[in-house]
């Protein structure tokens, strides 16, 4: 059996949400006042949903408590920070 595949897939990056923007500085607040982490803002250097709604010309943040296990086949949430985090969106969602 003999398989041949071509194909190219070219995803642009979209404009990210300004450090300075609103949306960005309540949830760092969000995950200090929730999770007393004080985060950075940073890219992520990979895809998400979020993506999707800059590309729409609307400003996004992402935040999510990982492992260290982020696409690999072991890759797991732990369901305590799974309910934290969602405790941390939901407070951003309230002060937006």
């Amino acid at each position: 059996v003999k398989i041949e595949i071509e194909g190219e897939h070219i995803e642009n990056s979209t404009k990210p949400t300004s450090k300075e923007h609103p949306c960005v500085e309540i949830l760092k607040q969000s995950i200090k006042e929730l999770r007393n982490i004080q985060a950075k803002v940073g890219g992520i250097g990979g895809g998400t949903c979020a993506a999707i709604v800059r590309g729409a010309g609307f400003p996004a943040v992402v935040w999510s408590t990982i492992d260290g296990t982020a696409h690999q086949p072991n890759e797991y949430v732990k369901i305590d920070n799974l309910i934290k985090d969602t405790k941390v969106f939901a407070y951003l969602m309230s002060n937006l």
